[in-house]
Parts: structure tokens; C-alpha cells; sequence
């Protein structure tokens, strides 16, 4: 748990489809080496459009790609350093879809179906990272 809480600087949720929310946090994994697909899919995009903290990241209209980059944005304000690129792994995701279906779906794209089982699955061993987000709601650097 010391552990986690020392990485916290490292912590970006990807929030879909909107702001983060207790009740929205269905699936979640902590990822200890880069993950190619977020590397390439998600990161990638932000990087080329020059994505800074002071900017939007909502793309609404594609439900697969962010809605928003919550706390990346927060923490990248935090650390003094306005690019996502500076946030290094270990990563957390969080997708709010209730519906397991959908979640698969999302994780699928873009990825062996083995591996995004074993991201599901890791949602039983979530209470430290659940724990880590109550501390960021503490400092307010999410919402309540």
C-alpha cells in the first residue's frame, strides 16, 4: 500500500465518458511496463496534437478513444510540467461503463483478448489502487 501511495505521481485515469465518479469505476488495472495500444493509441494522439493541461481532451463523438484525461491533467499541472508525454508508467485505468460487455469491447480494441481478460480480472485485486484514489480525493486533486 506504502508502495502504491509513493507512485501516486505516476497515477493517470483515463475517464469514460465523463468525470470521474465513485460509482462510475468498473474495471481498473495497474500496469507496471508501458502498454503498447495506450502508447500508441491514446498517448500517441494526445502527443501529436500537442496536448497540454490547460486544453480539452474530450472527443465524445468516438466512445472507444478518452472523453477526458482527468487526473493526468492534474497531475501534470501538480508536478509543473504541461505535457502528458512526462507521466510515466505505472497507469491506471478506469472505465466507467457498467456494463461488462462494453468494457471487453473496449479493451479488446487494440488488444490480444487474453490480455485484456487479465486486466478484467484485476479488478478483484483493486482495493489498494480504490484506497489510493480516496487519498487523491482527500488533497482534492479529484472530485468528490
Amino acid at each position: 500500500m506504502n508502495e502504491d501511495r509513493a507512485n501516486l505521481k505516476s497515477l493517470l485515469i483515463l475517464n469514460f465518458p465523463g468525470y470521474f465518479r465513485d460509482d462510475m469505476i468498473r474495471l481498473l488495472f495497474w500496469n507496471a511496463k508501458v502498454d503498447e495500444y495506450l502508447e500508441r493509441g491514446v498517448f500517441g494522439e494526445l502527443r501529436a496534437s500537442g496536448y497540454q493541461p490547460e486544453q480539452s481532451a474530450s472527443l465524445k463523438s468516438d466512445p472507444n478513444k478518452y472523453d477526458a484525461v482527468f487526473l493526468g491533467i492534474m497531475m501534470a499541472k501538480k508536478l509543473g510540467d504541461n505535457r502528458v508525454r512526462s507521466i510515466q508508467p505505472p497507469v491506471v485505468i478506469v472505465a466507467v461503463d457498467s456494463n461488462p460487455e462494453e468494457s471487453m469491447h473496449y479493451l479488446n480494441s487494440g488488444r490480444p483478448p487474453a490480455l485484456a481478460q487479465d486486466y478484467i480480472e484485476m479488478v478483484y485485486q483493486a482495493e489498494p489502487f480504490l484506497a489510493s484514489l480516496d487519498h487523491l480525493k482527500g488533497i482534492n486533486l479529484i472530485d468528490e
